[in-house]
């Protein structure tokens, strides 16, 4: 927490270093939100999902004819304390609704050394996401009043895309075999935002510009009728269209009847589209963002087959690169894509299997990553102008990754044992950085310096450190009849560790984490019949 920010200025003992995360309350969460609202005050975290395949292959003669359809229906929900604390800093609930269909067709056959695909593919996804949300409220610096009124986004959206593609092997030699392949992709996006404030039924009284506002229900927030009142209309449509190419062209190479090696090319988009959550002006929209590629690598095995290796070196360009800005946007807590500059990344990935002995299997994989943002690629709007963030470091992009594993299988007169043990590393990450805003003349060399200061500050509350943990399992296995009995632990050593964050350093003055999974234990027993 920053002891001169937002949170602790206004709601002193109800958020204090009393609540600050330690050793001895790691799993503890002080959060209670006592907004009124049922939907957010009642803990909940729901998922539920359906859906169905179906693939239908069709011998045309010398040509293969096949149709893969899919449906899926999803409806989710949670509610979240976010600062975990007593004061009411920010808590929310939100629910998705998503339905999509796909169909994919798909031609495919050979002639001589070539074997060739061509397709066409269709799918639609339509639902809403709506969020309850509650920030800066009940202050007790300001009597109990508000700071921002309580507020829904809500957006129903619609998603279509269609493509076409083709695809063809040619077998050069015996041992040379080349693929190039074109897609070509049509994407259409509609959203219709209809974000209220005051979502309690009755007006609400709200402290902002030094005085005391009453907001009355239901009071529209976005587009032309922003200020409005029921029965009046509130929406905001927006629609764009997208249409971007896709290729990849590779050269495989048997070397011998133990090693393969193999050079590829590549380029894909990601589609554009709307933010559905509160965003800063001018930040509604995002681009396609347009990614190219090229990897070279070895899959090779050794040792009668005992010993096989994947070597793999890669290098990407990813432009007008899409990440994820966590954020507060007129008083609600709100998530959403922009475009943040170039981005090059390269590194190397080795994967390894072993059976150095009868029933025992070794594994390991390791990976390097280095990816930073082109210079001058990532520019900002500031107070009285651009400025550069192409400094900071490459959200999500840990530059180690590594796992290892041993499995060993022993045959007993009346069944199998099998013991296993692995392990997974990851090192440390960020989740989003800052760079100071020094655009405004005005700044003196004190305040230059504090403002670079709190952003180092909140860039290092906002990076993850690494942490490994290791997982077991013993089976024992009999076949008849058909049972299984296991013993298991998950994170065996107990390490703490946090899966993400949410960091407002800067904004409110806190930054939250997600604790993982602790050590978790427990045996199952399973019967097939």
């Amino acid at each position: 927490m920053k002891p001169t920010g937002p949170l602790a200025t206004l709601f002193p003992g109800q958020f204090s270093p009393n609540f600050l995360q330690n050793r001895q309350n790691y799993y503890n969460n002080f959060g209670n939100p006592r907004t009124g609202n049922a939907n957010i005050d009642t803990p909940l975290n729901r998922n539920k999902a359906y859906g169905f395949a179906g693939t239908l292959d069709v011998e045309l003669g010398e040509i293969n004819l096949k149709s893969i359809t899919a449906y899926r229906k999803a409806d989710s929900a949670n509610t979240l304390d976010l600062d975990g604390t007593p004061a009411g800093a920010i808590a929310f609930n939100s629910a998705y609704l998503q339905d999509q269909f796909s169909q994919e067709l798909q031609l495919s056959g050979a002639i001589g050394n070539l074997d060739w695909i061509v397709g066409a593919y269709y799918f639609r996804e339509e639902g809403n996401e709506r969020s309850d949300s509650f920030a800066l409220y009940s202050v007790p610096a300001l009597g109990g009043l508000n700071l921002a009124p309580s507020g829904r986004n809500l957006t129903d959206f619609v998603s279509k895309s269609t493509a076409l593609f083709a695809q063809v092997n040619y077998d050069i030699t015996d041992k040379l075999r080349a693929t190039a392949g074109f897609r070509y992709t049509w994407d259409k996006r509609s959203a219709v935002g209809r974000g209220v404030n005051n979502i309690r039924g009755v007006p609400e009284p709200v402290f902002a510009g030094g005085r005391v506002i009453v907001i009355q229900p239901n009071t529209c927030r976005v587009g032309t009728t922003a200020g409005t009142t029921p029965p009046a209309a509130c929406a905001f449509p927006q629609e764009a269209s997208f249409s971007y190419p896709a290729w990849t062209f590779s050269l495989d190479y048997q070397a011998n009847d133990d090693i393969l090696l193999y050079a590829r090319t590549g380029g894909a988009s990601l589609s554009g589209g709307f933010n559905t959550r509160p965003t800063p002006v001018g930040a509604e929209a995002f681009s396609p963002e347009d990614v190219r590629d090229i990897e070279a690598g070895m899959k090779a095995e050794f040792l009668d087959n005992r010993l096989q290796t994947n070597l793999a070196v890669f290098h990407v360009w990813r432009n007008g690169a899409q990440n994820i800005v966590n954020g507060i946007v007129n008083g609600s807590i709100t998530q959403f894509a922009q475009n943040s500059g170039n981005i090059r990344a390269y590194g190397l990935e080795l994967e390894t299997k072993a059976r150095p002995w009868q029933g025992m299997e070794l594994m390991a994989s390791v990976s390097r990553l280095k990816a930073s943002y082109q210079n001058g690629s990532f520019i900002d709007i500031g107070t009285n102008g651009l400025f550069d963030r192409s400094d900071e470091v490459v959200a999500q992009t840990p530059k180690w990754t590594f796992t290892a594993g041993a499995t060993q299988e022993i045959e007993t007169g009346i069944g199998k044992f099998v013991a296993h043990l692995d392990y997974a590393y990851i090192s440390a990450r960020n989740f989003g950085q800052e760079t100071a805003d020094l655009t405004n003349p005005a700044l003196t060399a004190a305040q230059r310096t504090t403002r670079l200061a709190d952003a180092a500050i909140a860039n290092a509350f906002g990076t993850l450190p690494g942490y490994g943990i290791f997982n077991g399992r013993l089976t024992f296995e009999i076949e008849d009849p058909n049972i299984e009995i296991a013993l298991w632990g998950r994170n065996i050593f107990g390490t703490r560790y946090a899966q993400n964050l949410f960091n407002s350093y800067n904004q409110l003055g806190f930054t939250a984490t997600n604790a993982g999974e602790p050590g978790t234990y427990g045996m199952t027993a399973t019967f097939r019949w």
